[in-house]
């Protein structure tokens, strides 16, 4: 008998498995292939038919139009309920010009959002530091620093970036930025030295649009950590297709989890499909302006 994540996890891959010809489409292909003769002729003439405020409303929504085809209307209503990202906006204070100076509209809604929520949890688990691995020019650390006064540490390959991040630092602000580079077959032991403070330090490790095998790197250190020293982890992964394959084309570090190898079987999840799963979220489809529309049929 299957436990539940097992069930989970089977549901979704038949799910992927039964309407692979909407997520492996590559979408540069889409016309040049004639690809879009893939999807049902019926969906078609729905999605033809739309407005854009209608189509705004599709994938929350779409099921409840009296004209969606039963198949669309099924494949809706299976992946709102398999369904784990959750809409609750986080809670945003925004930050002063001086610290989101230069910074582009996209990089500010970030910082303004999480901002809040690692430090909130940093006061939760008792951190006192934090490291950003791939920090950039380190404007979520000066975020971080502007709210709390904590041990801040950055890591980025770009030693140029290291170097123009320190200098925007009070030199007696405790921050530091080291020019690093996280590998694939980095050790624990070489992880531990890299990431992990003194004895008293408590560590919260940020890592965000960590691409490739940064994240799965980082993930499988985090597991064995020590959980005194690191008790927090806050990750957000991108580019789920730079992940390294092997000889039969599978991801090597897709899934980590062995309860999710088992339902996945011998189902290969495309690249497409990977970088598909990083896109953007339903809630933020709902909120596309005629304009962003024009944008992409461009």
């Amino acid at each position: 008998m299957k436990t539940n994540e097992e069930q989970y996890f089977h549901d979704i891959f038949d799910l992927l498995k039964k309407y692979e010809y909407v997520h492996s489409l590559r979408n540069i292909d889409f016309f040049l292939q004639d690809q879009w003769k893939k999807l049902p002729n019926d969906w078609l003439l729905f999605l033809n038919d739309l407005t854009r405020d209608e189509l705004n409303q599709l994938p929350r929504n779409g099921h409840s139009h009296p004209k969606c085809p039963e198949t669309l209307k099924s494949f809706l209503i299976e992946c709102g309920r398999l369904s784990v990202l959750i809409d609750e906006p986080l809670s945003m204070q925004p930050l002063p010009n001086t610290i989101c100076k230069s910074v582009k509209q996209k990089k500010r809604h970030e910082l303004n959002h999480l901002t809040l929520f690692i430090v909130s949890l940093c006061d939760q688990l008792n951190c006192n530091r934090v490291v950003d691995i791939g920090c950039g020019l380190g404007h979520l650390l000066r975020a971080i620093g502007n709210q709390r006064p904590l041990k801040l540490v950055g890591i980025d390959s770009d030693a140029a970036c290291c170097s123009k991040a320190s200098t925007s630092f009070d030199v007696h602000s405790g921050s530091e930025f080291r020019s690093k580079t996280i590998t694939a077959n980095a050790t624990k032991q070489q992880l531990d030295e890299m990431l992990l403070g003194n004895e008293s330090d408590r560590t919260a490790i940020v890592s965000l649009h960590g691409c490739g095998e940064l994240q799965p790197t980082i993930l499988k250190w985090f597991a064995e950590a020590d959980r005194v020293k690191a008790p927090l982890l806050i990750a957000v992964a991108c580019c789920y297709h730079k992940m390294s394959s092997g000889k039969d084309g599978t991801s090597i570090n897709f899934p980590l989890s062995s309860c999710c190898s088992t339902a996945l079987d011998t189902f290969r999840v495309s690249p497409s499909s990977l970088r598909l799963a990083c896109q953007e979220t339903a809630i933020r489809w709902e909120s596309q302006s005629h304009e962003d529309h024009d944008k992409h049929e461009r």
